[in-house]
């Protein structure tokens, strides 16, 4: 693999970030980034190449005053480095869609200028008006969010991530490599602008996204010139074929897995729920093992992985004969292996489409169909899965009679055990019910070679991986499960971060139940991200491949970096007001753009409206970019996959009635009514019935009103909402006439006169009162 190349794309911008911390003005004018940057790489030991590919990125004009200093055409030196600078130009200006040479006339350089939020040019909806949110200037490892504000960036605010950069570089040496620099950029360039000229609009592409788009491209451009045209990269003037922007050198690569979610909620046995936390890390998991082998198959670097979650990937690979056929040959291998391990469940769609420069630079206006195109190719895999295999496992598809003993959890044939047939396990079930005891105290999973693969080891494809490491097993890389951003030594392996999109409270549900508020319930949460499709295919205003990428990836960082830190936070302002600090659920499944979380019924319910109050801000307000949700309310006895299945049913519910709602207690609530919004709310309505309770630790005790009166208000608003005829408001009246007493007026006229509203009434009574009835019944009630 040539590494100058990749390190040297990935670094050739460095010297943006090196200006920008600069206070002295003369140092700014006298330098440009360029020559910072291949200061710096010089100075840290960088090899000669890497340095001329940051000195001499860009392409001058002849009378520039630094044409022969810093112009890629004006280098003298040897072909192989003349073409790499040639590659990464070309690589350049595809990753910022020509952004650069446009509107040159119209526009100003403004160093000061934030990174606006990629979320504000996503427009599905034509009345659709954006606010303009600019990125904190913080780390990564900060989670920063969009702010609506035009405050402008302080240097001090660069030399603070310069500064973190540098110590952080330092401490792993040189030359280093590729995964470790990606991890070290996505931490201190994820809200940088990748430039700061400003015409119509502020820039939205980071400028982690624009190296990392830069190396891969050129990257792949290298190995279509070399493989697939079979031309000398060391010894031929390739300019031309580097810069043909119409040759289709690339291959947009999507990945599709079938069966994840059968594949971790189908559980109905009692065993099963052991396994359950260790399924959902082994699917987010599996995801990056299989771009992993694909990318080591083809022995293309990290940088070409777009982004992985939701149960498949994207990558860029060079449009080769060899990537051509071996996607189809990596796709059956593995899936021939899942078939043995997993029969039916899982099936790997794996395919691509090809693309040409104008396509990546978003000139042509095909990027925006591609996505839609590739996902079409995926279907119609999945819609023929396992053909090439009917004949081959024709027994298997087609048992001639049923096994003899089965596994506890998953129900696969096994071998009828000596000791303890009742708690007989498959081996995979065995080791996922021990990685569901470790996991949250592991601190990293190891690629391994096993010289002995044992139970410990869990093989995916033909890769090992395990957390307790042996003197026997050869380590070949490193995932970190903690302490992400903290850079260590450097070790003679790869080291990446792993985000599992997990986060749990407490794995058994009849422990976990009873830390419920009143009634002891689980709640069963599923959502998801509206209208993803659209948004890929239509919804980003003016696409590119860097833009895509930015968009893509931070979608998914929300589900699986975000959301399980959101969840530790203690609850402010929350739905139901009481003494309770902590959110008692288990994130069973979060990445891409959908997730499935399962806890009391409060906590559920309090959590889905956290998260949607996280994503809205994560996004910017934007409401082309919406969550729809269902949760349930049942017994931790019932079956998880009657529970999951019921959110699924609920979800659905909220996604037919209009999207952008939560589907509770089997009626849609737009999200605003229920908490937030200018109308009548359920959180202001519930604010008025629980000023007449006492908190306990695990209960709402009414002190201002009886049961009995929730039950006949409750009958009243039911009755209404099959007859709209009915003349209610006098009953109503009468019943609170009846009920109110001088030492409870003031609990009584507030509450009778917002439930009087005709809007509150009829849109969000029915909700709340049944909120109030499981948070006043008896902690042992189990009706």
């Amino acid at each position: 693999m040539r590494q100058n190349l990749i390190i040297g794309a990935l670094l050739h911008d460095i010297g943006k970030l090196i200006y920008r911390s600069l206070k002295d003005r003369s140092v700014k004018k006298e330098h440009r980034h360029q020559e910072l940057g291949a200061a710096w790489a010089r100075e840290v030991g960088l090899n000669e190449e890497i340095v001329t590919i940051i000195q001499r990125h860009h392409h001058l004009r002849r009378d520039d005053p630094k044409y022969k200093k810093l112009s890629t055409d004006a280098f003298d030196g040897d072909r192989a480095t003349q073409n790499d600078l040639f590659a990464v130009d070309n690589a350049d200006n595809i990753a910022s869609g020509m952004e650069r040479q446009k509107n040159r006339d119209r526009g100003e350089f403004r160093l000061e200028i934030p990174l606006r939020s990629i979320f504000n040019s996503i427009r599905i909806k034509d009345d659709y008006v954006p606010k303009t949110h600019y990125w904190q200037l913080l780390p990564l490892r900060e989670l920063p969010y969009p702010r609506q504000s035009t405050e402008q960036i302080a240097t001090s605010a660069y030399q603070r991530l310069w500064q973190g950069f540098k110590d952080d570089f330092t401490a792993f040496g040189t030359p280093p490599d590729e995964e470790r620099l990606l991890t070290l950029l996505q931490n201190y360039m994820f809200t940088i602008p990748e430039h700061t000229y400003v015409t119509a609009e502020p820039p939205d592409t980071s400028l982690y996204h624009h190296l990392k788009t830069t190396s891969a491209i050129a990257y792949c451009n290298y190995c279509y010139i070399t493989q697939e045209k079979n031309l000398d990269w060391d010894n031929e003037d390739l300019s031309r074929q580097i810069r043909d922007m119409q040759e289709r050198k690339y291959l947009l690569i999507g990945a599709d897995l079938s069966g994840i979610q059968d594949f971790v909620y189908t559980l109905s046995s009692k065993g099963a729920l052991k396994t359950l936390r260790g399924r959902s890390f082994y699917l987010n998991f599996l995801q990056e093992s299989i771009a992993t082998q694909l990318l080591e198959r083809f022995e293309l670097p990290r940088s070409c992985i777009i982004y992985i979650g939701g149960g498949g990937f994207f990558l860029l690979a060079p449009n080769t004969q060899r990537i051509r056929e071996g996607i189809s040959e990596l796709r059956n291998e593995l899936n021939s292996l899942f078939f043995k391990d997993f029969a039916t469940a899982l099936f790997l769609a794996l395919d691509g489409l090809p693309l040409n420069g104008e396509d990546l630079s978003g000139k042509s206006g095909y990027l925006k169909e591609v996505w839609g195109d590739v996902q079409k190719k995926l279907s119609m895999q999945k819609s023929r899965k396992w053909e090439a295999l009917l004949e081959e496992y024709h027994q298997l598809f087609f048992p001639l009679s049923p096994p003899n003993f089965q596994c506890t959890s998953c129900h696969a044939a096994i071998n009828r055990p000596q000791d303890n047939p009742e708690e007989a396990q498959c081996l995979f079930c065995r080791q996922m019910t021990q990685w569901s005891k470790d996991l949250g105290e592991i601190s990293a999973i190891y690629q391994v070679i096993p010289e002995r693969p044992g139970d410990r080891h869990l093989k995916i494809g033909t890769y090992y991986y395990c957390y307790d490491v042996k003197p026997s097993d050869k380590i070949i890389r490193a995932y970190k499960m903690k302490d992400f951003w903290k850079v260590g030594p450097e070790k003679n392996y790869p080291v990446l971060n792993f985000f599992q999109g997990t986060y749990y409270t407490e794995s058994d549900f009849q422990k976990l139940v009873f830390h419920s508020l009143g009634v002891k319930r689980l709640g069963v949460l599923r959502m998801d991200v509206d209208f993803l499709g659209k948004v890929f295919s239509r919804g980003l205003q003016a696409p590119t491949f860097a833009r895509l990428n930015d968009l893509s990836e931070r979608l998914n960082l929300f589900f699986n970096y975000y959301l399980p830190v959101l969840l530790q936070k203690e609850p402010q302002d929350r739905l139901i007001a009481s003494k309770k600090k902590s959110l008692d659920v288990n994130l069973v499944y979060s990445g891409g753009d959908d997730l499935l979380l399962v806890g009391t019924w409060d906590a559920a319910l309090e959590t889905a409206c956290r998260i949607r109050s996280g994503f809205t801000e994560f996004t910017g307000e934007n409401d082309s970019l919406t969550l729809s949700g269902g949760l349930i309310i049942a017994d931790e006895k019932m079956a998880f996959y009657k529970l999951a299945g019921m959110a699924g049913e609920a979800e659905d519910k909220a996604k037919s009635d209009g999207r952008n709602r939560l589907c509770l207690f089997g009626m849609t609530f737009p999200w605003e009514q229920i908490k937030g919004g200018a109308g009548p709310t359920i959180h202001q309505l519930l604010s008025l019935f629980l000023r007449g309770v006492s908190w306990s630790e695990s209960r709402a005790k009414p002190v201002a009103f009886s049961r009995g009166f929730l039950q006949k208000l409750l009958f009243l608003a039911q009755q209404f909402r099959q007859d709209k005829n009915l003349w209610v408001f006098p009953r109503l009246y009468y019943l609170f006439a009846r009920t109110m007493g001088q030492d409870t007026e003031k609990f009584y006229k507030p509450l009778l006169a917002a439930i009087m509203q005709e809007k509150t009434f009829q849109e969000v009574l029915i909700p709340t009162l049944q909120i109030v009835d499981y948070l006043t019944r008896e902690g042992e009630d189990r009706e």
